[in-house]
């Protein structure tokens, strides 16, 4: 009883509820005589689903979670991409932990080292924590839907986020000074252009 109550718990906590046996009833013979080929019946807090959600929304749901959801945590990715590595994994392991503790409802924040999985963290609690994480960081990492599971700790996941940031910012300088370096070529190849009709205009003058 107890595990199912967290499990329960789990999923209101996410925006959606279960559906008790009389309006699952309803709901089902709504839908056996409605005519249409599928269907899908949900109670749900469709703000904390989309807040839950992050900005990865299934394309079924797209419809219904039209609200563009404000992230905070995006003045977090500038910070990140300006600080210095040890800064950057400072600033990586306290989000995680803020962001750990409110997944899995936590009073306090949890200590880096402790594994997640240790701390009571499910399936659905591991999906939920890599939404918020891609929410916040964006293309500026790229996370498997195993990461949880491949990182299980505060500490390891946001020394596998700090490096993956850091390059990142490499590659985000290499396309800077790509760019530099093509204007700096055009504008040499514009000068080059002024000076040779500079040097046919004073023959011309000349020769007049």
């Amino acid at each position: 009883m107890a595990e199912d109550a967290t499990v329960r718990a789990n999923i209101e906590r996410q925006g959606l509820h279960l559906l008790e046996p009389e309006a699952a009833h309803r709901a089902l013979q709504t839908l056996m005589t409605g005519g249409q080929p599928c269907g899908l019946v949900l109670d749900c807090d469709w703000a904390k689903l989309g807040g839950s959600l992050g900005a990865l929304r299934p394309p079924l749901l797209s419809d219904l979670l039209t609200e563009r959801v404000a992230y905070e945590e995006r003045a977090l990715l500038k910070r990140l991409m300006s600080a210095s590595v040890a800064k950057r994994k400072a600033l990586l392991t306290r989000y995680l932990r803020e962001e750990l503790g409110a997944v899995l409802g936590l009073a306090e924040r949890p200590g880096a080292a402790v594994g997640f999985f240790d701390l009571g963290m499910d399936s659905l609690m591991a999906v939920e924590l890599r939404n918020r994480i891609a929410a916040s960081l964006g293309d500026a990492c790229q996370l498997t839907n195993t990461i949880a599971f491949d990182y299980p700790s505060v500490a390891k996941l946001a020394e596998h986020l700090a490096s993956q940031i850091g390059v990142a910012i490499q590659l985000q300088a290499s396309e800077e000074s790509a760019t530099t370096t093509a204007h700096e070529h055009g504008d040499m190849e514009e000068e080059s252009d002024d000076q040779l009709m500079q040097q046919v205009s004073k023959i011309l003058g000349d020769s007049l």
